[in-house]
């Protein structure tokens, strides 16, 4: 490079946070230090009219939403964002951060030291400012010094992990695994600890409360502000409290106490990655940490085969008949009164007859239905015991398996940006298994709910990975260089993701308000803050930018998820699954290849409904086929198995290609080529993948991995070649496999011989189908950003045939703006205010019962096992499809929902006219002047 030399001067600088120009004329300038960080980003100069505030020029960060603009009135150059542009030229702004009085944005002198705004007046922050003034033409010279601060970056991390440290990560990832085999299975002390546990679940509850209140005096007194001993006793009693609290509550949620136990393992080896191995090689620290994971995972599934041999419990009836017989005391408090296995729960049980405890004969219909659900609360109980050791291998295989990506996949560019990337496709992944898991609900709603719970915790343990491998400064740093960073970050901080938090944690906000108020509140009272906020300095900054927020649109996606999370999980699923079971009924007895013919119809057509999961296509073939199969003088399991797979390969293929010709119907539309943005990066990356010939590795990863409507809709609307599109999509039988052998496991659960053995084999048979699916989804997703990064300018580059998409684009403009305008919280009129948070409490309101009570709302309905004109006793519906809804809980949510989806459509009608006259408005008065 021209300008390499000089660039590697400079970079020592960089590094320390200085970088200016030699050059006279500069046109752009990056922020760094600011707790907001979108502020962390680069400000680029623009000197045309449209531009110039106060007759000065301005600086304007790549999304257009901030600008650095020169107060005359006090002599500072301020950031304010760009919406408000009209009111910071009357000189009223409202400003995020201000440079020190009579600065010089062009004098190296003022650097740092920015005022921001905390706890009602401006304060100066030393390490707040500008870190780089670099002129436009000097740009080769800039990506120059940045290569050096990559090499320097990846040098700082060349060390090898130690033997010690090895050592030490051994033994804290086999202690924690070891004692939660020992304590919640039945190769230790598992049967007697859950029997313990049993009626003191009310105990659990009042525990439970307890570490919150415990874990709130601790933020309110400083916990972090206190001596390093007192930390520590503290936070060992916070830990024995929640623990505490989850061994009380495993009757009811029998995953809290291993999960949390669990936990303990990527917390320590974080731990240790901070103490001891923060400048270790990262190579040589996640093979290590791979090599332990794995090594845990074989160690206790050899305890646990050695049990099982030893003692003779393999998972049969004699094996069931023990786990029931000592964990009576579950049955005993698992409902109002204490049930018996063989007159309550067993398959033989007659609740019409059996004698009750007051000396009556026979139960009502509801307390049979609440039997029936304590019968399996009970069941879920024994079987996790069981099955904790397999829990434990699983968990300690993911964790294996994610350290071992790290060592394999070598991605160009800053170990900061790899992370990041590690983080976005996690992410994704996450979020697909808990998409996998409300599948999981119509074949086991307590699998459902523990994979749920084992997905969650996974999530918080990725972020809390990624702040430990970035660090705060690095988050900082990245925020104002790395274009994934900005984008994760614009992710972040627009109405869809702030919708869904509110949904999600909502309810917290108030509550950490209040927190840190009483924070204050006792900082005052020890002298350790003289400020009169009544918020912390962190309170103020959450409440400053909470402030700042289009709650108007924020509510509004907070409706959308709400009503997105009821027609996949509530309404539309369940109405699949009654359907599915009353097909496989109409099906029994006819021959095997009827069956597969009008499966595949019924599967063809399901395919083509967006709502539809692929994944219960395939467990409904797997059920239908497999009952087929293994009926008297039927082909037998495997063939069964093998022909459900075939079965559903091939419906899959029809399926997209129906999918496929849906997308090319709906791409007539320029609507909707602009609505999928088929002149972005990220569309025209999901082209080339996909457009690739055969069977190349990214194109069968997004076809095999994603999602099925979207990934085949969008191949019809991009119009790629769909022979070629069919063929990528062949190894689809690896996901349609377990989940087809799942479903004719579930035929046999109930098999007085075989029960148990396919009961065992039904469950490796999901672990097996989340793997398989996660582990594909996880690859598209790598898949995916490698074209974004690596063919960005390319993709980027205007397409003629996307022409008249842009020119939709430039003409909604006006409208979008004008949308935005009539939506703004400050000056919404209260009836559109009044009737976007009535929506919104209703549908948060309705969720929250959908979510925490779904026992109480719909009755038990299995795949595999209910039928609709089964009894109550047996999980069926009586013969009524709509008595799957309970009353009143089941009725009154929905209800709860359809007021919500009414008060959402007015308010939408509201603000649509809004917007619409707001525009006729603002052509008359251009017409007027014109």
């Amino acid at each position: 490079r021209v300008a390499s030399s000089k660039s590697v001067g400079k970079s020592k600088k960089m590094k320390e946070g200085i970088e200016v120009s030699l050059e006279e004329e500069l046109s752009a300038i990056t922020l760094n230090g600011f707790d907001k960080m979108t502020l962390n980003v680069t400000f680029r100069e623009r000197r045309d009219a449209s531009h110039i505030i106060n007759g000065v020029r301005t600086f304007w960060n790549d999304a257009n939403t901030l600008l650095i603009f020169y107060g005359t009135d006090i002599k500072r150059w301020q950031v304010a964002s760009a919406k408000d542009i009209e009111v910071i030229k009357r000189g009223n702004p409202v400003v995020h951060a201000r440079s020190p009085e009579d600065a010089d944005i062009l004098d190296p002198s003022f650097i740092m030291g920015w005022d921001i705004f905390s706890g009602g007046s401006w304060v100066a922050k030393e390490d707040c400012g500008i870190i780089r003034i670099l002129k436009g033409t000097d740009a080769e010279a800039a990506n120059a010094a940045v290569e050096v601060i990559e090499q320097e970056d990846e040098k700082e991390y060349t060390h090898p992990m130690g033997t010690g440290s090895f050592i030490l990560s051994l033994i804290v990832t086999l202690i924690p695994n070891l004692c939660c085999a020992a304590a919640f299975s039945t190769v230790g002390f598992g049967v007697m600890v859950y029997s313990l546990a049993a009626p003191m679940s009310a105990i659990g509850d009042f525990a439970v409360m307890w570490a919150g209140f415990f874990a709130s005096m601790l933020y309110i007194f400083d916990i972090g502000k206190m001596p390093a001993p007192v930390q520590a006793v503290l936070g060992v009693l916070q830990i024995i409290f929640l623990m505490v609290g989850a061994v009380l509550k495993s009757r009811k949620y029998p995953w809290t106490p291993i999960l949390f136990t669990l936990l303990f393992v990527p917390a320590m080896l974080g731990q240790i990655r901070i103490a001891l191995c923060k400048n270790t090689d990262r190579r040589s620290f996640y093979g290590a940490v791979s090599a332990v994971t794995a090594v845990s995972a074989v160690v206790v599934a050899g305890w646990y085969l050695t049990w099982i041999v030893m003692s003779n419990r393999y998972w049969d009836s004699s094996t069931t008949a023990w786990l029931i017989e000592n964990t009576q005391a579950v049955y005993d408090n698992v409902w109002e009164e204490p049930l018996n296995y063989t007159e309550h729960c067993s398959a033989d049980a007659n609740l019409d007859t059996v004698v009750t405890a007051d000396g009556s004969t026979g139960y009502g219909s509801i307390a049979q239905e609440e039997i029936v659900m304590a019968c399996a609360s009970a069941g879920t109980v024994w079987w996790m015991i069981y099955t904790c050791p397999v829990i434990i291998c699983l968990c300690n295989a993911v964790i294996s398996a994610f350290c071992f990506l790290q060592v394999w996949i070598e991605v160009k560019g800053r170990r900061a940006v790899r992370v990041l990337q590690t983080v976005a496709i996690g992410l994704a992944t996450m979020f697909m298994g808990m998409y996998f898991a409300n599948v999981v609900t119509g074949a086991s709603l307590q699998l459902s709910s523990a994979l749920m719970g084992f997905y969650v915790s996974a999530i918080c343990a990725l972020m809390v990975w990624a702040y430990l491998e970035i660090g705060a400064d690095g988050l900082h740093t990245l925020a104002g260089e790395s274009n994934l960073a900005k984008n994760l970050i614009k992710m972040w901080n627009s109405e869809i993701c702030r919708g869904g938090g509110i949904v999600a944690v909502g309810w917290l906000i108030p509550l950490f308000l209040i927190l840190t108020m009483m924070n204050q509140t006792v900082r005052r009272c020890r002298g350790t803050s003289t400020s009169k906020d009544k918020f912390t300095d962190n309170g103020r900054m959450i409440a400053d930018q909470m402030s700042e927020w289009n709650w108007s649109g924020i509510l509004k996606w907070a409706c959308y998820w709400c009503l997105f999370y009821w027609v996949m999980y509530v309404g539309f699923t369940r109405a699949v699954y009654i359907f599915l079971s009353w097909m496989n009924g109409a099906l029994a007895g006819t021959h095997i290849g009827v069956s597969c013919a009008i499966c595949f119809g019924v599967g063809f057509v399901m395919f083509l409904l967006p709502p539809v999961p692929g994944a219960s296509v395939y467990l409904f073939l797997g059920l239908v086929i497999g009952a087929q199969a293994t009926a008297e003088g039927g082909v037998g399991m495997l063939t069964g198995v093998t022909i459900a797979t075939a079965v559903g390969t091939i419906t899959k293929l029809a399926g997209c290609a129906g999918q496929y010709y849906i997308g090319v119907f709906l791409g007539q539309s320029v609507k909707v080529q602009q609505m999928i943005g088929v002149n972005t990066v990220p569309t025209r990356a999901l082209e080339k993948l996909v457009s690739q010939p055969g069977l190349k590795f990214g194109k069968v990863m997004v076809l095999v991995g994603g999602p099925d409507w979207p990934v085949s809709v969008t191949c019809g609307i991009l119009r790629v070649n769909l022979p070629q599109m069919l063929v990528g999509t062949l190894p689809i039988f690896i996901c349609a496999l377990p989940l087809c052998a799942a479903g004719a496991f579930m035929i046999k659960m109930s098999d007085p011989v075989d029960g148990g053995l396919y009961s065992l084999l039904n469950m490796v048979a999901w672990g097996v189908s989340g793997a398989v699916n996660g582990g594909t989804f996880f690859l598209c997703g790598q898949q995916w950003f490698s074209v974004i990064n690596r063919d960005k300018e390319e993709l980027s580059v205007p397409r003629p045939e996307h022409a008249a998409v842009e020119e939709l684009t430039r003409k909604e403009e006006a409208f979008v703006q004008a949308y935005k305008e009539v939506s703004r919280w400050n000056d919404l009129p209260n009836l559109h205010r009044f009737t976007i948070i009535s929506a919104t409490v209703l549908h948060i309101m309705a969720f929250g019962v959908f979510y925490m009570l779904s026992d109480s709302c719909f009755r038990p309905f299995v795949l595999g096992y209910s039928t609709i004109e089964g009894s109550y006793e047996d999980s069926g519906l009586n013969g009524d499809v709509f008595s799957v809804i309970l009353f009143p809980m089941g009725w009154g949510a929905n209800g709860l929902f359809a007021l919500a989806c009414i008060f959402q459509y007015i308010n939408g009608v509201l603000l649509t006219g809004s917007a619409k006259k707001f525009l006729a408005a603002q052509e008359a008065t251009e017409t007027v002047e014109t």
